[in-house]
């Protein structure tokens, strides 16, 4: 056993989740899950977390099927949420002073950590754990 795996039962919330490796884009990263029912059930769960969605004005920029655009054109849109057009995924966020990723999927959100140490976003370091502790506290005390 690695140490690294040896640190993850300590969480609560977050586990270990190891890349698949090869061409997948993929790296280890700690996540944790949170099923939702619902937009209230999401609002409810990110209201913890101190979070508020994002909504996308219809007159915002949206990319066009079958459009070819530059980076800096890319980066002006959002990210909406599948199951809730209108509202952007929240993406990189701080949770509880902590950088973390979320993204939401149809019944559940996702809390990524990753790269803490080193800016590498392919493993985890002890840093990240710590991190993730930090993050867990936090929602022990919003009452998640």
């Amino acid at each position: 056993m690695e140490p690294m795996d040896r640190e993850a039962p300590k969480l609560t919330f977050f586990s270990l989740h190891r890349g698949f490796g090869g061409h997948t884009q993929d790296g280890d990263c700690l996540k944790a899950r949170f099923g939702f029912s619902g937009f209230t059930g999401l609002e409810r769960i990110l209201r913890h977390m101190g979070l508020v969605l994002e909504v996308i004005p219809p007159s915002f920029p949206r990319p066009v099927l079958n459009e070819t655009y530059t980076f800096d054109e890319i980066r002006v849109f959002k990210s909406e949420i599948a199951a809730f057009p209108g509202y952007a995924q929240p993406g990189h966020v701080v949770l509880s002073g902590q950088p973390a990723f979320i993204w939401v999927f149809a019944g559940y959100l996702e809390v990524s950590v990753s790269g803490s140490a080193d800016g590498n976003l392919y493993e985890v370091s002890y840093e990240d754990y710590n991190r993730c502790r930090l993050i867990e506290q936090g929602w022990v005390q919003a009452g998640l």
